[in-house]
């Protein structure tokens, strides 16, 4: 075990030393379930900067936006895709872009799907919806009803989520969301009827009342829109 360089005290999970041909390299391992932004940022503010080991993140999979934020940090990474971040005087390794297992064999679960994503989507922006009918799941994410039982059990299969007989929940919120960014760009994406939209008055904004339209959000391509006009 590593000595207790956490700002609360506690020790690190793991020391990892790599032999490298002129010198030894120790790393502290912190391992999670699940790597975000919040995550890394989190625990490069924690560590203690003068710690005789380097901080080393180990995670499942490591996104690309997320591994470029730990470079950006300085945080050390590895996952089981071989996707790693390893920083120290005479020795630099960078590799991103390697995906999971689960990812690349996206036709053998129905879960990663297109329409397997829709409905993970809806149980990861409300999770509530998890306790819902089938058909009403199958209503807030579009697709037909058919095809949530399938998907339930390939989530169960998988270890996502529990179906008990009274109550279902998610088993690990972080895990699922890490899965369903990885296959979103190349499994769903292509599938979206994507559609560009554009103002005629890049000032549109300044006369119109907002509040007359109750949950409307207003996204910064409005200020792009009159940056452009100038």
């Amino acid at each position: 075990m590593g000595t207790a360089d956490w700002q609360d005290g506690r020790q690190a999970d793991a020391v990892l030393e790599i032999t490298g041909p002129e010198d030894k390299y120790r790393f502290a391992v912190e391992m999670k379930t699940a790597a975000r932004r919040e995550t890394v940022q989190h625990l490069r503010t924690q560590w203690h900067l003068a710690a005789e080991e380097r901080l080393l993140l180990v995670a499942p999979y490591i996104t690309p936006q997320v591994a470029q934020r730990c470079r950006e940090i300085g945080l050390c990474f590895a996952d089981t895709a071989g996707n790693m971040f390893l920083r120290a005087p005479g020795l630099h390794v960078y590799v991103i872009g390697k995906r999971t297992v689960e990812t690349l064999h996206t036709d053998k679960g129905r879960a990663v799907t297109p329409a397997g994503l829709r409905i993970v989507f809806v149980l990861l922006c409300e999770p509530t919806f998890l306790n819902a009918t089938y058909r009403e799941i199958a209503a807030a994410a579009r697709v037909a009803l058919g095809t949530v039982g399938p998907v339930m059990k390939d989530l169960e299969n998988r270890r996502h989520v529990t179906l008990g007989v009274e109550r279902r929940r998610i088993l690990d919120l972080d895990r699922l969301f890490e899965e369903w960014i990885g296959a979103f760009p190349t499994v769903l994406r292509p599938k979206l009827n994507a559609r560009r939209f554009r103002a005629p008055d890049p000032d549109w904004t300044d006369h119109v009342d907002l509040l007359v339209y109750r949950g409307s959000l207003v996204s910064g391509e409005t200020f792009a829109m009159k940056a452009q006009a100038t």
